[in-house]
């Protein structure tokens, strides 16, 4: 893992706190000992004449590590936010990201960019969204546009990306009732223009069918589920899938999935995991794992829920190196927490939960596809104002797994 990564910097005047390590809950699990460690302790007891017996099962268990190496969901690993920066100002961030190799030498086989899609409301109330483009090169180095833009009107809004397909939903009003959703390209522009060579090019918004509050969107591929309440609080909770073709969204029926409030999405491949509150307050947090079945018509086999933590307002990331999930500990700005593990069949297991990373309101997370990163963005306090990232890493001893297929 490269060391630029324990370190968040922000480009030109904005200078970060010294990176920090958070320390680690009681909960979480030590990382497996390494090849390495397993062979100094091999080398300690041969000093003892009475161990040496001792010697040949710690290089049968060296050799068998080399021959059979951990999986990637047996792999014991843990997860660190480090200090991060303010980037821009506004209320209820969401944020995406995609690889790009915008920024990379001509045929370069190593680039690992990844584009962040940020969009939030310009204040605490229903009126102008914007968009926010930021970059993160292979050295762990963030950069952002100089400026958001804004892209549509509306209230509450959750963006996600594959590729060069930004999708993005929000609510016509505070009230439940009509929800919109967008697409968009990512596109690269001149370094003149923008500073990270990126910005999006939007569709007009789409009426989503039905009524509803707090939609959730993900995508893989050109597949797109969406999650939302049916009322402002504790109830009914309702999720559908799309196909992307020609500018649209072809979507599939609504069907009711489970009972809760502030659903949130996330999928990899045809997996979705959606983490959800349990009641009206700040409590029991729920998961539920999915599949996306069907072919013209899909919809999605949901496991039963399983509660996992206690907080408010979840939001989760699933990506090829683990998923990671931040929430609020209360409904008001105030002290954040994460959760990560893997996934394993149709359960999470945790490695570790309600560590604590910062202090803020609205957090949001996103894993990145292409490396071992994430990037969180969060409101600094309870109104509109200051928002803030936060970059992370998945640390594997020794190395991380490949990336999934």
């Amino acid at each position: 893992m490269r060391q630029n990564w324990f370190m968040a910097k922000h480009r030109h005047v904005l200078t970060l706190k010294p990176a920090t390590l958070v320390q680690p809950g009681s909960s979480k699990s030590r990382p497996a000992s390494s090849r390495l460690d397993l062979l100094l302790s091999c080398l300690v007891l041969m000093g003892d004449s009475l161990m040496k017996r001792l010697l040949c099962h710690c290089i049968a268990i060296w050799i068998l590590c080399l021959a059979y190496p951990l999986s990637a969901s047996a792999q014991s690993f843990s997860f660190t936010f480090y200090s991060g920066a303010p980037y821009d100002w506004g209320y209820n961030p969401s944020i995406a990201s995609t690889p790009t190799n915008v920024g990379c030498l001509p045929n370069s086989l190593l680039c690992d960019n990844t584009a962040v899609i940020e969009v939030h409301n310009g204040h605490d109330s229903p009126g102008p969204l914007w968009f926010h483009v930021g970059k993160i090169d292979g050295s762990g180095d963030i950069t952002w546009n100089t400026n958001a833009y804004s892209y549509a009107g509306g209230w509450n809004p959750s963006v996600a990306a594959y590729g060069t397909t930004i999708v993005e939903v929000d609510n016509d009003v505070v009230l439940p009732g009509l929800m919109w959703y967008h697409l968009g390209q990512l596109v690269p522009v001149p370094t003149q223009i923008q500073l990270t060579g990126l910005t999006v090019g939007w569709s007009p918004g789409f009426p989503l069918s039905g009524s509803g509050w707090n939609p959730s969107v993900a995508v893989s591929g050109s597949t797109v589920v969406e999650v939302h309440n049916g009322q402002s609080t504790f109830g009914q909770m309702y999720s559908r899938v799309g196909t992307i073709s020609n500018g649209y969204i072809n979507w599939g029926p609504i069907t009711p999935y489970d009972q809760g409030l502030n659903p949130q999405i996330t999928v990899l491949g045809s997996t979705v995991i959606e983490v959800h509150n349990g009641q009206n307050t700040p409590g029991k947090m729920w998961y539920r794992v999915g599949q996306i079945t069907g072919t013209a018509t899909k919809t999605i086999n949901w496991n039963p829920s399983v509660p996992y933590d206690s907080g408010w307002n979840p939001k989760i990331s699933y990506g090829p190196y683990g998923l990671i999930e931040v929430h609020n500990g209360e409904q008001t700005a105030g002290q954040m927490y994460y959760d990560y593990g893997s996934l394993s069949g149709s359960a999470i297991v945790w490695n570790s939960r309600g560590d604590r990373f910062d202090s803020g309101l609205n957090p949001s997370v996103t894993t990145f596809g292409n490396s071992i990163g994430a990037l969180e963005v969060h409101n600094g306090g309870n109104g509109q104002g200051e928002e803030w990232y936060n970059l992370g890493a998945f640390i594997y001893p020794p190395s991380p797994p490949p990336p999934l297929q």
